[in-house]
């Protein structure tokens, strides 16, 4: 699961895809589009996957503040020993309620897959936006 903003219509002015792709088929199970990358955004892919395949067994995602406390990083050794934790975000805590694990990416190489389909759908979106689009 990712965003990427780009001008998606050719305006200069910049939107974000939000989308998920099923790691182990290759298909996109979810998309949407706002004007950043936002909580709901996520929230809307997340509705997708589930209302159409059901609730997965996890989700992988990098560490935007939507899905990881930018706090977790700042635990020690001895924080953790300690039994000290960090609340979840509101998606961290919406994905453990519905038996969600999520695995945090530490790099854009990790989420190969969804990296990919951004370049698919930015080179091919914004040429189907503008032939739709014309007056």
């Amino acid at each position: 699961m990712n965003a990427t903003p780009f001008e998606w219509f050719g305006t200069n002015e910049k939107f974000a895809f939000h989308g998920a792709i099923d790691d182990a088929t290759g298909k996109i199970v979810g998309l949407y589009l706002a004007k950043n990358e936002c909580l709901q955004g996520y929230f809307e892919v997340t509705w997708q996957i589930i209302n159409k395949h059901g609730i997965p067994a996890s989700i992988y995602a990098d560490r935007h503040s939507i899905f990881l406390s930018q706090n977790a990083s700042k635990l020690t050794i001895e924080d953790q020993l300690q039994g000290k934790v960090v609340n979840d975000t509101q998606f961290g805590r919406a994905m453990k309620e519905l038996g969600i694990t999520l695995i945090p990416a530490r790099s854009p190489q990790a989420k190969g897959r969804v990296e990919r389909l951004w370049e698919t759908l930015q080179s091919r979106l914004p040429v189907e936006f503008k032939t739709f689009l014309a007056p």
